[in-house]
C-alpha cells in the first residue's frame, strides 16, 4: 500500500468511528424512555416525584451523554465522600481531578440517588410534600442546597414540561387524572368515559367557568387525555418559544404551555380564528416583530409538497441552531454547507424569511475540501452540568477559556446550569 492509499484509508478509518461515536449519542426520548420505568420504582419505594428524578437525570448527565454517565454510571453528578467505600472515577469540576462514586449499573445511580436524599436531614421537609408535587420538589430542592444555581428549580420544571415527564407522577398514583401543575397551574386530563361537567362537581366549579379558564368555545369539545386546568392560565409561558408542528392549533399550543390563548395571540399579532403554519415559531414571553407566517390554503399546500416523497429529504444527523439578528435563511445553509432546499424540507419551512430566535434543524456532518480528502465540520456544543466551571470543560474539550468566551460572547467565567454553549 503506497503512501496516498495509506492516507486515504486512514481517513476513512477516523470518519466511521466519527460517525459512529456520533450515532451512538443517546437523545432525550431515548434517555427517558430508558430510565423511566426505575424513575417510577424509586417513586413507589421513597416516594419521590419520578418526574423529578428523570429531570434531574436528564439535566445533570446532559441525557446519558456525560463522561461521568459513559464511564462510571454516575447520572447525578454525586461525589465520593469519606463515607464512600465503592468505585471511583475521577472529573475535573470545582477542582482538577475531583473524585466521584462509580456504579457497576446505572439502576444504582439512580438508588443511590434516592438514598442521598432520603438520608440528609436537610430534604426531609420534602417527603412531606405530595409526591405528585414536582413543583415544590424542584423548589425545595433548591432551598435545601442541592444547587446554587438560584435558575435550577425553574431548569427542572422546563425538563418536565418539555418531555411530559408528569405523566409517570400520575402512572405510579394511579391517577391519569391526578392533580398536577403546568406553568405552576393546578391542572388535571380529562379520562375516557369522563365529562368536564364531572371534573368541575370534582373541583367544586361549574362547567362554564372551567370552559373559561381553558378558553373553550361554545360547543368545542375536548378529548382523552387533554390538559383542563383548575385555575386561571398566566400570561407568559416557561419556554421564551414554541415551533408549531404539523396538525397543531394555537389552543393546544396554549394548553400545552398553560398561557392564556388571547395572550398569545396578542404576543404574536394573531387576530381571530387565525391559525399559524407549520414549522413558523411563536413568541410564548415577548411581542413577535414579525407576524408569522399563517395556515393558508396555499401554505396547507405548500406543506403538502415539501412532504411529498418526490422533494428532497435529509436523512443524516442533524443539530438545532438558533437564529441570530441579521441572519439569513441562504447564509444559514452555506453556514452548514447546505442547500436553502434542504433546510426548507427539514423544517417544513413555508417561507424563505427566518425570525430571529427560531430553531432550526441543520445537518452536522459535511465532508468537503478543496482536496475532495474527507475532513468534517460540525459545531460541538456542551450542557453545563451542575457545579461544573469554564476551566473543567475548557480541559474536557482541550480548548482554550478565552476561545469558549468569544464563542459565546461571555464576559466573565459565570455559568447557568443546563445552559448549551459552543466549545469547538
Amino acid at each position: 500500500m503506497n503512501n496516498k492509499s495509506f492516507y486515504t484509508f486512514l481517513c476513512s478509518l477516523v470518519l466511521l468511528i466519527t460517525l459512529k461515536t456520533d450515532a451512538q449519542k443517546i437523545t432525550p426520548e431515548e434517555y427517558v424512555n430508558q430510565f423511566k420505568e426505575i424513575a417510577m420504582e424509586e417513586m413507589r419505594t421513597h416516594h419521590i416525584p419520578a418526574s423529578i428524578t428523570l429531570a434531574q437525570g436528564c439535566l445533570e448527565s446532559s441525557f446519558g451523554n456525560s463522561r461521568l454517565a459513559k464511564e462510571g454510571n454516575n447520572h447525578f453528578g454525586i461525589k465520593c465522600k469519606s463515607s464512600w467505600t465503592g468505585k471511583v472515577i475521577y472529573e475535573d469540576d470545582d477542582a482538577v481531578g475531583e473524585c466521584f462514586r462509580a456504579y457497576d449499573d446505572a439502576k444504582n445511580s439512580y438508588i443511590d440517588h434516592s438514598l442521598f436524599l432520603k438520608a440528609n436531614q436537610r430534604y426531609a421537609f420534602l417527603f412531606e410534600l405530595h409526591p405528585g408535587d414536582y413543583t415544590g420538589w424542584a423548589n425545595g430542592l433548591r432551598q435545601a442546597g442541592y444547587a446554587t444555581n438560584p435558575k435550577y428549580p425553574q431548569l427542572l420544571i422546563n425538563m418536565i414540561a418539555r418531555y411530559n415527564l408528569a405523566k409517570y407522577d400520575s402512572l405510579v398514583l394511579g391517577l391519569y387524572n391526578g392533580i398536577t401543575k403546568v406553568n405552576g397551574i393546578l391542572a388535571t386530563r380529562l379520562k375516557e368515559n369522563e365529562t368536564l361537567e364531572e371534573i368541575a362537581m370534582q373541583n367544586a366549579k361549574t362547567e362554564r367557568r372551567l370552559r373559561k379558564i381553558n378558553d373553550l368555545e361554545p360547543g368545542q369539545t375536548i378529548e382523552p387525555g387533554d390538559i383542563v386546568y383548575l385555575n386561571r392560565k398566566k400570561r407568559k409561558a416557561t419556554e421564551s418559544y414554541h415551533t408549531v408542528a404539523k396538525g397543531e392549533s394555537l389552543w393546544e399550543v396554549s394548553q400545552e404551555y398553560g398561557i392564556k390563548l388571547k395572550r398569545l395571540k396578542k404576543l404574536n399579532q394573531l387576530e381571530g380564528g387565525e391559525e399559524v403554519a407549520v414549522g413558523q415559531v411563536l413568541n410564548m414571553r415577548h411581542k413577535t416583530e414579525n407576524k408569522p407566517q399563517l395556515n393558508t390554503e396555499k401554505a396547507n399546500l405548500l406543506n403538502d409538497i415539501i412532504a411529498n416523497e418526490n422533494t428532497i429529504h435529509y436523512n443524516g444527523p442533524t443539530q438545532i441552531h438558533i437564529v441570530q439578528a441579521g441572519e439569513t435563511l441562504y447564509g444559514i445553509a452555506k453556514m452548514y454547507r447546505t442547500s436553502t432546499d434542504t433546510l426548507i424540507a427539514l423544517n417544513y419551512l413555508t417561507q424563505t424569511s427566518v425570525n430571529l430566535g427560531q430553531h432550526l434543524k441543520v445537518p452536522i456532518n459535511n465532508y468537503s475540501n478543496q482536496n475532495n480528502t474527507p475532513t468534517i465540520s460540525t459545531v460541538v456544543y456542551h450542557t453545563v452540568l451542575q457545579g461544573e466551571t469554564l476551566y473543567a470543560i475548557s480541559k474536557k474539550y482541550d480548548v482554550a477559556v478565552d476561545t469558549i468566551k468569544t464563542l459565546n460572547n461571555m464576559t466573565d467565567n459565570s455559568l447557568n446550569v443546563g445552559a448549551r454553549i459552543r466549545v469547538k
